[in-house]
């Protein structure tokens, strides 16, 4: 079932994702994967916060100077800028990728790599905790420090219990 889903997943993506050049967005995150592991994973080089700050406050309030304020900060090629703020571990993604020399919609399609596994995950997450799995499969999914009764009082299906009081 979950195949299924996930080739008609790609099928559709495959028939939406066209074949341009990267738009602004992704043409940052592109910059971003070609400055290397090292300038993502310490995130330099990166204007200090109040410098940053400061110069929003200042230059940000009129519109015509808000261009200027976009090319002074890409200027110092601010890496976090660049990432629009997300942390790194997708950048670290296109870095891998980016060597494989794909065109523009091939890039794309290997992004649905993060959503497709966040998919597998929930759902195989929501089998685990909700009783899904028949047979074997709690075996293979079921960690071995979440026992299926609770040493202290004996009660029943503590990965439940367990996600009762971690929403709660």
């Amino acid at each position: 079932m979950m195949l299924v889903f996930v080739a008609l997943l790609v099928v559709l993506a495959w028939k939406a994702t066209v074949n341009s050049p990267y738009q602004y967005d992704e043409a940052d995150y592109m910059h971003v994967a070609r400055l290397g592991l090292q300038a993502n994973y310490t995130d330099s080089p990166t204007m200090p916060i109040g410098e940053f700050f400061h110069i929003g406050v200042s230059r940000g309030r009129e519109a015509r100077q808000r261009s200027q304020l976009s090319e002074l900060i890409r200027g110092t090629d601010d890496i976090i800028f660049y990432r629009h703020w997300n942390g790194p571990v997708y950048f670290y993604w296109l870095m891998l990728t980016s060597h494989l020399n794909l065109d523009e919609r091939q890039m794309r399609l290997l992004t649905l790599a993060f959503p497709i596994c966040s998919i597998v995950t929930i759902y195989l997450g929501c089998l685990w905790i909700f009783g899904g799995f028949r047979g074997r499969w709690p075996q293979l999914f079921r960690p071995h420090f979440l026992p299926g009764v609770c040493p202290r009082c004996g009660a029943q299906n503590l990965r439940r219990i367990s996600l009762s009081c971690a929403v709660t």
